[in-house]
């Protein structure tokens, strides 16, 4: 690793002292409520968010070119 300047370093510790937590979830964000309109919101969004996931894995392992040769350690 490379050494840092006196001015990375006291920027570093400046960065460290930075508070980056999250507020806390709200009580209507942290449950599906009991209806069935808050459910089929929550089964949208679920399927949403999985098919999108599902398409970012496909064009990731699309890209990978298959392993080809007749070197033995291949």
């Amino acid at each position: 690793m490379a050494r840092l300047s006196a001015e990375q370093r006291q920027a570093l510790r400046d960065s460290l002292r930075e508070d980056y937590s999250q507020p806390g979830l709200r009580a209507d964000e942290r449950f599906v409520a009991p209806t069935l309109a808050a459910r089929q919101r929550y089964i949208r969004f679920a399927t949403t968010a999985s098919a999108l996931s599902a398409q970012r894995w496909q064009e990731q392992t699309s890209q990978l070119q298959p392993i080809t040769g007749e070197h033995w350690k291949l």
